[in-house]
């Protein structure tokens, strides 16, 4: 048993010890010194009262004064100790150790004279209370002294040793009690180690607790100023991103629209901007994702949306430098699924391209019922790289009053408490069922909030609808200003001749696009022209130089294939090129611009082109021959194709 309770003592002397372990034991010391000492202070007048007729006055009394001397100074010891501790600061705990054991050993020479002073009566009852109260004031020692084992052994020696050795040697018919008084000590020490080990336990646990309680709180102060940090930024970040989209500006005569956020940061987005000519732009859409990341690229997309919108730049231009900003400057795994529309009451013309969004419906304006469906016909912005994006857009006639109608996947993905998605038969019925613009959005929520029934949102919902209005053509100041300032060219020509190794790396359409507006600055229509510029470039390099075949574009596989080896022959590409040659002429009322555009190609089955752009231009390809003669005076193919003449008149 004596070794289990030192190996244990050992075991957890080892993982109990450092300054903080010594500073708990030496308080535990000094806390229990002053129950004891006042303890001792009647224990000793009781006993001196009750042998006072029976042992010599003289001793009794220098014994007495000296056991209550001793008890006071120890006691006005614990006082002060735990005054100061209290007070939060102690200096010199070696020396407040030193101090307790001279008490220890003070007070049990105190008990061990009491020995000597009290059995020199032959009274027996009087023998019996002396052994008594030094067993008990000696047992008192365990629980109080248990925090030092050298304080309990050199009490127990102390106190009741002489007591022990008077009845051995001395008293040689009672050497039985001396006997029990040594097994006495013995018990006691085993207790007092026992409770030792305990002792150390409760340190150990109250430590580890403490500095359990001590990280945690450190740990909750931490995430409070995270907290508040994040919060700071969060609300810093809604200011931002309420200065990039601010819902203001969308609330036009001829506007309804509806944004529903899953999270404090909307992943979709909605911007709309006038056009210098008094037609609208309109930009709906859906960055991969949802909360702050998913609204980080809507910073870029929103500058380059406004400012080129703002300087009449066309749709595929628009799309095209969106599609390399998010491609070069933002993470792989953020896209953009989006739509893009020019709206132009006064041509009663839309002009739409739809990447990646659900299907967009153009609404009769007699009825309110869908008379058009566009599908989505092209990978969302940033998955293609630069010239790889088929940025042509779709060219349908929109009488006053009709309606055009784009949401993101966040409606027709909506689920009911069942997991049933709302679907686009659904929103089919309600667009066709109600008139109004106003009308269709609050339906369309109506009907929404009914199918869900209570369900959670899991998506950002936004959806827009624009009607078609006569517009009159106001100049915005920049333009204004150009007017007063530049001097507009009458007549100008310009040849661009494109290599291989430029062809698979520069795009010239945008560039000269900027010449011709800059050039052309009064007259608004002009914008179209690079419209044209870009169908006709387009079609030379891919069909021309790559020899591309569109028919590859007839179902979401082969478009996909499309884009793949067009990346792949430009890679690849070491001989070919494209000659581009404008001639600009301004007339009094109006002017225009040729457009010539010859490849090295070897030239393509002019008749058959014509035939397929005369069938429509609602598929993913075919659509640039049939859009250049419905913007252009004339045009002409030389040859076998491989040269394309177009006259663009404002």
């Amino acid at each position: 048993m004596m070794m289990s309770l030192f190996g244990e003592l050992a075991s957890v002397m080892r993982r109990v010890r450092g300054g903080r372990v010594d500073a708990a034991l030496l308080s535990s010391l000094y806390e229990n010194l002053v129950f004891s000492q006042f303890a001792i202070l009647p224990i000793a007048l009781v006993l001196a009262v009750y042998a006072a007729n029976a042992v010599d006055k003289g001793l009794l009394i220098y014994w007495l004064i000296y056991v209550v001397t001793v008890a006071v100074v120890r006691l006005l010891s614990g006082l002060l100790f735990n005054r100061r501790m209290s007070r939060g600061y102690l200096n010199g705990a070696s020396i407040w150790h030193a101090a307790h054991y001279l008490g220890v050993v003070l007070g049990g020479l105190g008990w061990a004279a009491a020995s000597y002073v009290f059995l020199t009566t032959d009274q027996l009852d009087l023998q019996v209370l002396i052994v008594g109260i030094i067993a008990g004031v000696s047992a008192m020692s365990v629980p109080t002294l248990s925090a030092s084992l050298l304080s309990v052994a050199t009490f127990l020696v102390l106190s009741i040793g002489p007591l022990a050795a008077h009845y051995l040697v001395v008293d040689d018919a009672r050497q039985g009690l001396g006997i029990l008084l040594v097994f006495f000590i013995i018990m006691l020490m085993l207790m007092s180690l026992r409770s030792h080990i305990s002792l150390r336990k409760g340190i150990q646990a109250r430590l580890e607790k403490e500095t359990l309680l001590g990280d945690m709180r450190e740990h909750t102060r931490k995430l409070e100023e995270q907290r508040d940090l994040d919060e700071a930024e969060r609300a810093m970040a809604l200011t931002v991103f309420g200065s990039i989209m601010p819902l203001e500006k969308l609330d036009l005569p001829n506007i309804a629209w509806h944004l529903s956020s899953h999270s404090a940061f909307n992943g979709d987005m909605l911007l709309i901007e006038q056009r210098p000519d008094g037609s609208q732009n309109i930009l709906l859409g859906d960055f991969t994702g949802h909360g702050l990341a998913a609204s980080l690229g809507a910073i870029p997309v929103a500058d380059i949306f406004r400012s080129m919108s703002q300087k009449g730049f066309s749709v595929e231009c628009i799309v095209s430098e969106i599609n390399n900003k998010i491609y070069h400057q933002l993470p792989d795994n953020l896209f953009l699924a989006g739509c893009l529309a020019e709206l132009d009451g006064t041509r009663s013309r839309l002009r739409i391209w739809n990447a990646g969004l659900p299907s967009v419906y153009v609404l009769d304006g007699r009825d309110g019922t869908i008379r058009t469906r566009i599908d989505s016909l092209s990978p969302p912005l940033g998955i293609l790289g630069e010239n790889l994006l088929d940025e042509r857009p779709l060219v349908i006639r929109m009488e006053a009053g009709d309606q055009l109608f784009m949401a993101t996947d966040g409606v027709i993905e909506q689920r009911n408490k069942s997991g049933e998605q709302y679907g686009e038969r659904r929103l089919e019925t309600v667009l066709n069922q109600v008139k109004s613009i106003k009308d269709v959005a609050k339906a369309l929520q109506h009907d929404l909030l009914k199918y869900c029934d209570g369900a959670a949102q899991g998506d950002d919902v936004t959806f827009v609808i624009a009607q078609t209005e006569r517009q009159t053509v106001q100049k915005t100041a920049a333009v204004s200003s150009l007017d007063e300032h530049q001097p507009v060219a009458s007549h100008w020509a310009l040849t661009l001749k494109l290599e291989a190794d430029a062809l698979a790396t520069f795009n010239p359409v945008p560039v000269l696009s900027h010449v011709i507006k800059e050039f052309n600055a009064e007259n608004q229509s002009i914008e179209h022209a690079d419209l044209v510029l870009g169908e006709l470039y387009k079609n030379a390099l891919d069909h021309g130089v790559l020899q591309l075949d569109s028919q590859l574009k007839q179902t979401p596989e082969g478009y996909v294939e499309y884009y793949a080896l067009r990346d792949q022959l430009l890679g690849d590409l070491k001989t070919g090129e494209v000659e581009i040659r404008l001639a600009n002429a301004v007339e009094k009322d109006g002017g225009s611009i040729t457009l010539t555009v010859s490849d090295s190609g070897e030239g393509f089955d002019v008749e058959r082109v014509f035939t397929r752009a005369g069938e429509g231009n609602d598929s993913a390809h075919g659509r640039g021959v049939a859009l250049v003669r419905s913007l252009c005076e004339s045009v002409e193919f030389i040859g076998n194709g491989s040269q394309v003449k177009a006259e663009y008149r404002w």
